[in-house]
């Protein structure tokens, strides 16, 4: 997989917004994922809406250096579990679920 993401505040800084254009498989997919904070739930929550008419919904754990986003909720079998470097510069871990999954590496790219 290669690509790149942002990620931004919202106007009203309620939801946090991520933006995509990643290549994976031999697909080139753009996405827009828009997280916040459901206060019903006490978890963070995202909708993904891709260019292949995806829509996904995840829910994010944060811990520390630690992170987990998982498919839908939390322990569904299907999530990303990383770790934030101590600078917070660079993230690494992988997507996993039953029989499959891929390792991500990124880093901070400083805006031009």
């Amino acid at each position: 997989m290669t690509g790149a993401v942002t990620f931004e505040w919202f106007e009203g800084v309620f939801f946090l917004v991520q933006r995509g254009r990643i290549r994976i498989w031999g697909r080139r997919i753009r996405f827009i994922e828009f997280i916040r904070y459901d206060e019903a739930r006490k978890a963070c929550t995202s909708r993904l809406f891709g260019n292949f008419g995806d829509r996904f919904t995840f829910e994010w754990e944060v811990d520390g250096n630690d992170i987990r986003i998982s498919f839908g909720r939390k322990g569904s079998g299907n999530a990303f579990t990383g770790k934030f470097s101590a600078c917070g510069g660079r993230y690494s871990g992988a997507w996993k679920w039953p029989r499959g999954g891929y390792g991500v590496v990124a880093k901070r790219v400083p805006r031009t």
